[in-house]
């Protein structure tokens, strides 16, 4: 048995898994560098694989547990690397021969890592496969280490070093899953273990934000064999959950069999109960077949539409394409009628962006009939995405913050945990204060259109009385901002989030314990406690409401509807009667035309034997898992309509 132990830190966030176990992800990445280097033999002899780390646990104690660390290799993201640094430098301490190694898409391109930590020996730039291993074996000592590519150094009394990255044509890489790495990992039943299938790496677009083009624009295509073999690793092993890991998922013509693949192994075995993925932007037949057999086959809600800015400028500035906003409504048309409910994305945030283009693209989006959901997303600086080099920051004059890095719905994390990400709160064309205004604007997008509060009142308003989406919410802004009582207190409360963040860096989150010990997305929090409140809140709001002219009679009948037709707790069995037939109304969002409502008398019948009664269990199902389904309303599928009822 070799006597140097290599040992792999990969440490992720805990998440409820099923059947009250915790909930975890496979340390893929590490998994596969490991994978690559004990294929070959001469490492095999010379070297022990021993225990993988891959939760946030107490660094003593698991440095106790180790023994004789030859080598200990550390997987970097924004979440954990703060935490990796702490265990290597007491790692170090402990033992000063062990080397550390770190890699992962948070180690910056130069070696600035390595000066700024002295108990760091090597950083591994780009794929790590066969850097790796080529340092396992100059470590034994047949190779030289300035011959390994992408690996960074000391030399000549502590000068820091980097050799050239070289991308690797190779696609032979062994898989983890099928050389048996994690087969002891999931034996612990104590944990519900979550996959991750790499199909393809690297990504064909330039986009300035993201950091996912690891390949240099070369689109790395692993065998379909190794692909299946590791479907079938996963349904044998009764992983419930699998996220692909490829930047397009139907850039291929043959993703569409790999989802085939998939739902046999469902059929054949129950397993994976669920597949999430990115989907490829500009492949429409392809991913709609595929999204449909996904979503038929019970693993899959709805794929996303992104844009992540509709601002020209923007668009230049990023180097991004969008689809038009025509063909992305009919994209729209096409998912809804199939039963779908696909989301769109935008960034807060981007250079070229202001608040009134910010605002206006996600009221063009909702007036292209997306009704479903806007995942927005605050801008961040990825240490090797193009938007941190440090010439295109102070061409667009970027200013950032750094936090707490965002992983909600897991409880409160302590400091020896947590990541920090580096967040945009201003550029040349959008200020701190404006930055801050349209977080608040998108807040309440989100938890008063897409969870529901007041969606239907601002469909009706726009096509009934003209009122753009965002000239609607921004005025909703503006009342809240001034006014009392429970909609004053969210409001505050929320805003004091965004000013704690802008003074001090703390986390953007929101905690209640009412709604479980994790935390929250503002957004979530803010429609919880209106929830929580409703009675206060529909009350008051209407003062807002009634600013805008409206027939009493359709005002009080749509109102009714309205606050009637949001989930709350335990609410599952009960009949709202009305004087127009609102909820066909709404059906198709009313996009073919701006007539008023015909009055009928109508009784909705809602029976949802599902709602959860605590708060907790709603606050979980309802906006945690369900809120881009629309799971905080009451659907189709729930409400029996009678209409033609003498009133």
């Amino acid at each position: 048995m070799p006597e140097k132990n290599i040992y792999f830190i990969q440490p992720g966030y805990s998440f409820g898994g099923s059947n009250g176990l915790k909930g975890a992800y496979i340390p893929y990445a590490a998994g596969s560098i490991a994978a690559f280097a004990w294929s070959d033999a001469a490492i095999s002899a010379q070297y022990s694989l021993k225990e993988f780390v891959y939760l946030f646990e107490d660094i003593p104690a698991k440095i106790s547990a180790m023994e004789s660390p030859f080598l200990t290799a550390f997987s970097n993201y924004v979440w954990n690397i703060e935490y990796n640094k702490r265990f290597a430098s007491r790692l170090k301490a402990l033992y000063p021969n062990c080397f550390i190694v770190f890699g992962g898409h948070q180690v910056p391109p130069d070696t600035s890592l390595l000066d700024a930590c002295d108990y760091i020996d090597f950083l591994i730039h780009g794929e790590g496969e066969e850097p790796f291993a080529a340092l396992l074996a100059a470590l034994a000592g047949n190779g030289d280490i300035g011959a390994v590519p992408g690996l960074s150094y000391r030399i000549n009394g502590g000068k820091s070093v980097k050799n050239p990255e070289v991308i690797s044509p190779r696609t032979d890489y062994p898989s983890p899953y099928q050389q048996g790495i994690f087969n002891a990992l999931v034996e612990n039943k104590a944990v519900d273990f979550y996959a991750i299938i790499e199909t393809n790496r690297g990504c064909p677009h330039n986009c300035a934000f993201c950091d996912w083009g690891i390949t240099k624009d070369k689109l790395k295509v692993f065998p379909e064999d190794r692909v299946n073999k590791d479907i079938r690793w996963i349904s044998e092993h009764q992983i419930e959950y699998c996220f692909a890991a490829d930047a397009n998922f139907g850039i291929l013509d043959r993703d569409e069999k790999i989802a085939d693949r998939l739902i046999r192994a469902k059929q054949e075995t129950g397993y994976p109960v669920r597949f999430d993925v990115t989907y490829a932007k500009d492949r429409e037949e392809v991913v709609f077949r595929t999204a449909k057999k996904l979503f038929d086959a019970g693993m899959f809600k709805g794929p996303s539409l992104s844009f992540q800015s509709l601002c020209p400028e923007t668009l230049t500035s990023i180097g991004r394409k969008n689809m038009t906003l025509e063909k992305f409504s009919g994209l729209l048309d096409r998912y809804t009628q199939a039963g779908m409910a696909p989301y769109s994305e935008m960034i807060l945030g981007l250079p070229g962006e202001t608040y009134e283009s910010f605002c206006k693209g996600i009221g063009t989006l909702l007036a292209y009939g997306q009704h479903n959901y806007i995942d927005i997303f605050r801008c961040e600086l990825l240490v090797n995405a193009p938007l941190s080099n440090p010439d295109y920051k102070n061409k667009h004059g970027i200013v950032s913050v750094r936090t707490p890095s965002v992983q909600h719905h897991i409880r409160p994390r302590s400091e020896d945990i947590h990541g920090y990400s580096d967040l945009v709160v201003a550029t040349n064309t959008m200020s701190t204060g404006m930055w801050k205004k349209a977080n608040l604007f998108s807040l309440f997008i989100q938890c008063c259109h897409h969870m529901g509060l007041l969606k239907y009142f601002a469909i009706y308003l726009y096509y009934v009385k003209q009122i753009a989406y965002e000239d609607f919410y921004n005025a909703l802004l503006s009342w809240l901002e001034n006014t009392g009582g429970v909609c004053g207190e969210v409001f505050r409360a929320m805003e004091a989030v965004y000013d704690s963040f802008l003074e001090k860096g703390t986390e953007l989150s929101y905690t209640n314990s009412l709604f479980g010990n994790i935390t929250w997305f503002p957004e979530e929090g803010a429609f919880l406690e209106f929830v929580l409140k409703s009675e206060r809140f529909y009350a008051e709001i209407s003062d807002f409401l009634r600013v805008y002219p409206m027939e009493p009679e359709i005002f009080n009948d749509l109102l009714h509807y309205q606050k009637n037709i949001v989930k709350k707790p335990g609410l599952n069995g009960f009949r709202i009667d009305l004087q127009y037939d609102w909820h066909r109304y709404f059906a198709d969002n009313n996009r073919s035309g701006s007539m008023n409502p015909q009055r009928e008398a109508t009784v909705i019948h809602i029976h949802d034997p599902g709602n959860p009664a605590v708060w907790e269990d709603y606050a979980r199902e309802n906006v945690w898992y369900g809120r881009r389904a629309g799971k905080t309303l009451f659907s189709d599928n729930i409400c029996r309509i009678e209409t033609g009822l003498p009133e």
